[in-house]
């Protein structure tokens, strides 16, 4: 959990001793293990970090692609490790480091986490806009002139998903993303067909006309 401290005092003695810090074996299955404990307790504790993701790229990958066996063995972290994993992904995708095509990082970490997982993600991205929604206009504009489009990418892309696994499955997360409408000025394709989805999957029995 100290390794983001140590790589801004020294950036080559950490490149250099990254696999002592995560000793990742990418030849098998994880179990009980070093890498585990440290890579969920580095992702719960800390945000993403721009350089660390990209140095820690195949650990994000691994345990993406592992997701279940990683949050069974990694005991009673795996409650939070799988919600901060998605968490470091979804920042990394609004950060351009990640794409949201085919089977990308984070279209795979969306598929394996739970819906819980999802619905924590959704409330945070919904708390992020409404913080922005009280900057003054100038900031605002930015804002949404720099990150609009993939904002609009990324809901679109969950709508049409959760269209497909059904309520039993993204109830939670599609109420998380209902909570975004008060805070965001764009107008989205075919809004009402898009609400409609949501509103039939979300948990609550929200009003449909």
């Amino acid at each position: 959990r100290l390794f983001p401290i140590l790589f801004y005092l020294d950036r080559g003695w950490s490149r250099e001793h990254l696999r002592d810090v995560f000793p990742l074996d990418e030849s098998q299955p994880p179990g009980p293990s070093k890498w585990l404990a440290a890579f969920a307790l580095f992702v719960i504790d800390r945000p993403m970090h721009r350089e660390l993701f990209e140095l820690l790229q195949q650990n994000y990958v691994y345990a993406v692609s592992y997701w279940q066996e990683c949050m069974t063995r990694s005991g009673a972290l795996g409650h939070h490790f799988g919600e901060r994993l998605l968490s470091h992904i979804i920042a990394g995708y609004f950060a351009g480091l990640v794409g949201l095509d085919g089977q990308s990082l984070l279209v795979r970490a969306l598929e394996n986490a739970s819906d819980n997982d999802r619905a924590s993600n959704a409330r945070a991205l919904g708390e992020w806009f409404r913080e922005v929604a009280t900057k003054d206009e100038a900031q605002r504009s930015d804002f949404w002139r720099t990150k609009g489009n993939i904002i609009v990418q990324y809901w679109q892309q969950r709508v049409m998903r959760i269209s497909a696994i059904g309520k039993e499955n993204a109830a939670g997360e599609a109420e998380g993303l209902l909570g975004w409408l008060p805070a965001v000025p764009w107008h989205i394709s075919q809004t009402g067909n898009q609400l409609r989805s949501l509103l039939e999957a979300a948990r609550e029995d929200w009003p449909l006309e």
